[in-house]
């Protein structure tokens, strides 16, 4: 087997490739360095856009609950023009 592609490894960390798939990339896994690396720097990657995920719904949540609280003055009224 040739090296997995980084679709591939994306794949295989999804569940989301067949059986013989699986067995293909385990096994280059196993013998291939240079693959087990990508394998985790995507990981990493996957896990940081998670986080980021994560602070992006609570900054939207927080940003929502202030706006509910914040009561903004009104703008004073122009004086009317004779």
């Amino acid at each position: 087997m040739s090296h997995p592609s980084d679709i591939q490894l994306e794949q295989y960390l999804s569940h989301d490739c067949g059986w013989l798939r699986t067995l293909l990339v385990r096994w280059h896994l196993a013998r291939c360095p240079r693959c087990r690396q990508r394998l985790e720097e995507i990981t990493q990657e996957r896990q940081f856009q998670r986080e980021v995920g994560t602070a992006m719904q609570q900054y939207a949540e927080a940003a929502a609950e202030a706006e509910k609280t914040l009561r903004l003055p009104k703008p004073p009224t122009p004086p009317e023009q004779p």
